[in-house]
């Protein structure tokens, strides 16, 4: 055909497929036939077009050839903290220069221009800088990522847990009786709120960061005067957060089925946030090691959940013969089960000194390896 109209052809496909079909396209194209492509992929778009119109509710805002498009892009926005106030901005070739305060300017930094040029001139108009930072806020994103989709965030795990309460607790916990004085329901209510904070802040970090992968906009990190552990943390950050928020979501339903009543506020919360940090942390190693969008979904559905299960969250290990008590032992999310469990009714299987200590020792470890990752570049680059 002449001319082929194509209205998100790739949507909801896998990754193999989506690009074949961008083969597809490319040979039509090649051949003479004129594609007009609607996507949501900015990759795609990119990718595939060499004319791009933007439409934001039903209005084109946008409408020029891809070469221009992009050239408008590429620029960095850093913001500069100075030593001495500014009365008048100093005219600066090359750059563009934004007043914030007396005492901040926001510079733009075109790709082609690099940060040296921009300092020699801000040093001979006798501008003194202490201190910079990109003003792309990479937990500003993060939150607002997955606030602004709570339906896929928020609302899942509460229903998901609502469905835990009133079958186990209620239909089930009913004639269970009582596990170590305390009811059924009272018991598992620690082990499914931090389940949930295990679950989501995994799976924040895990996607978000391969996402940034995926669509190449990591390449805006790494060509970024931002030290690695400021990028890790900003995207633990984001982890710790969503799950903290999951976790107090959870804990909200829970008081629909029983009084909740927290025996030990420091370590109930102090658990909670190693436990978000540290599967924040296990969830970037894992985008960091992915390939593909099934690498990050193989930890999650064979690793996590079965540890999560078999981490006394719906038992206590008292229950289990000997051997499997010993077991047990070899799972780190029991001693995060327990050590919040033990915040929040007093009750615990394990020690709560050595809980702590695990917790801590893995999140140093797992630290420790995502900024060798980093540094290395393992993964992010070729």
């Amino acid at each position: 055909p002449k001319l082929l109209i194509l209205d998100e052809p790739t949507a909801g496909v896998d990754i193999e497929i989506r690009r074949s079909m961008w083969q597809m396209m490319e040979e039509l194209n090649a051949q003479g036939t004129t594609i007009i492509l609607t996507t949501h992929y900015l990759e795609e778009a990119e990718s595939l077009c060499r004319h791009i119109a933007i439409i934001d509710q039903g209005r084109i805002v946008e409408n020029s050839d891809m070469g221009t498009f992009l050239k408008r892009l590429h620029i960095d926005h850093f913001v500069l903290d100075l030593a001495q106030p500014l009365d008048v901005l100093p005219t600066v070739h090359g750059y563009t220069l934004k007043q914030i305060s007396p005492m901040v300017i926001e510079v733009g930094v075109p790709k082609d221009n690099d940060l040296n040029g921009l300092f020699s001139q801000l040093t001979a108009a006798n501008i003194q800088v202490i201190s910079m930072k990109n003003k792309s806020n990479r937990l500003e994103k993060e939150v607002y990522r997955f606030i602004r989709i709570w339906p896929q965030t928020l609302l899942p795990p509460a229903i998901t847990t609502a469905l835990y309460f009133l079958i186990f607790g209620k239909l089930i916990g009913d004639r269970i009786g009582t596990v170590h004085g305390t009811s059924y329901m009272n018991y598992i209510v620690p082990g499914i709120i931090i389940m949930s904070v295990i679950t989501h802040s995994y799976a924040n970090v895990v996607s978000s960061f391969y996402s940034t992968k995926f669509q190449r906009n990591i390449e805006e990190l790494l060509v970024a005067p931002i030290p690695n552990w400021v990028i890790l943390s900003g995207y633990i950050s984001g982890g710790i957060l969503r799950g903290v928020l999951v976790g107090s979501v959870v804990a909200f339903i829970s008081l629909f089925f029983t009084p909740l009543h927290i025996q030990n506020w420091p370590i109930a919360l102090t658990i909670v946030f190693l436990t978000a940090t540290l599967f924040s942390l296990a969830g970037f190693i894992n985008a960091i090691l992915a390939e593909s969008f099934d690498d990050i979904s193989i930890i999650p559905n064979f690793v996590l959940t079965p540890l999560s299960y078999l981490g006394g969250v719906f038992y206590s290990v008292d229950m289990l013969p000997t051997i499997w008590q010993h077991i047990s032992l070899g799972n780190p999310i029991l001693y995060m089960v327990n050590a919040f469990r033990f915040g929040v009714i007093g009750v615990s299987d394990i020690d709560i000194t050595l809980a702590f200590l695990m917790t801590g020792g893995f999140i140093f470890i797992l630290a420790l390896f995502s900024l060798i990752l980093l540094y290395r570049g393992t993964g992010i680059k070729t």
